[in-house]
């Protein structure tokens, strides 16, 4: 599938990053809230 390793910035991220985001960057999120 195109743009799956070389994608521009703005495209949705693969499915493996999707299902397993990164934990620090969502305790970062819910610490800025």
């Amino acid at each position: 599938m195109p743009g799956r390793t070389e994608r521009p910035v703005g495209w949705p991220a693969p499915d493996h990053v999707r299902e397993a985001p990164d934990p620090e960057l969502q305790m970062r999120q819910t610490n800025s809230s």
